[in-house]
């Protein structure tokens, strides 16, 4: 069994945030762990895995980490910042989509205004335009390209930004993109998702029996689909896969624990 300790918050400040922003309006929006960020009228929520694998291997690198999920949680930007006011995080992280990237940059900016922790933006829309994004909004540190969970480990542990592969970032008025990140070939050297770090209450899917969760059990994607931007922004066009008992180790957690 794959158990982990995690890094309580103390109350005192937290040295990472990792955030799906608010998305405002009627219905839900499924952001985080979809191809194709939408809005839907029911509160059918995939489980944010990525930010879960993200949270768990700052964990297991003894990193204190919170996840906060603005959207299940239904959080306005002003209850949101008012969170992150109370945790004092050194670091944060928000992901967003192209549907939700005006909303995306306003949050950060409000968060901005009142807490100066440096902020980071992932996601396929800023992975593209990580430049402009960049040039345009001078109280983003960062943005962090395709595959982020590794990025966002050797941030946390406060190396040189010039040598974190995967992340644009400004120096003076000097935008320098750093080399790609590689994609981690090794599924199984990631730690389970941190479930730990939400309500799991929120996620259920309308094609399964409630309750259920999202499992993912490899990445990338051979084939050149004109309508997915995921292979070619994100994970990659070679496909990687988890052991199976690697997986299986996960469904008994889920099914015994959760």
């Amino acid at each position: 069994m794959l158990w982990r300790k995690s890094r309580a918050f103390n109350g005192d400040f937290m040295d990472v945030l990792i955030l799906n922003p608010p998305w405002p309006g009627k219905g839900y929006g499924v952001r985080t762990n979809s191809r194709w960020p939408h809005r839907r009228a029911d509160k059918h929520l995939p489980f944010p895995s990525y930010l879960a694998y993200s949270a768990a291997l700052l964990e297991q690198n003894n990193i204190s980490v919170k996840v906060i999920d603005a959207v299940a949680e239904e959080l306005s930007i002003q209850k949101l910042i008012k969170q992150v006011e109370t945790q004092k995080p050194k670091f944060i992280f928000i992901e967003t989509s192209t549907p939700t990237i005006n909303i995306d940059l306003h949050t950060a900016r409000k968060i901005n205004e009142k807490h100066r922790a440096k902020i980071f933006l992932m996601g396929a829309h800023v992975t593209f335009y990580h430049e402009n994004i960049l040039k345009e909004n001078p109280y983003i540190s960062g943005v962090i390209r395709g595959e982020f969970e590794f990025t966002i480990l050797e941030i946390a542990q406060k190396k040189s930004l010039n040598k974190i592969k995967g992340l644009t970032f400004r120096k003076n008025k000097k935008i320098i993109a750093n080399p790609p990140m590689p994609l981690i070939d090794n599924l199984d050297e990631l730690p389970l998702p941190a479930w730990h770090q939400f309500n799991l209450k929120y996620y259920d899917s309308f094609l399964h029996e409630s309750p259920s969760l999202i499992m993912i059990t490899s990445r990338g994607c051979p084939y050149q689909c004109t309508f997915c931007l995921w292979p070619d922004l994100m994970y990659g066009h070679k496909q990687r896969y988890r052991s199976a008992k690697n997986v299986v180790d996960e469904m008994e957690i889920l099914v015994n624990k959760y």
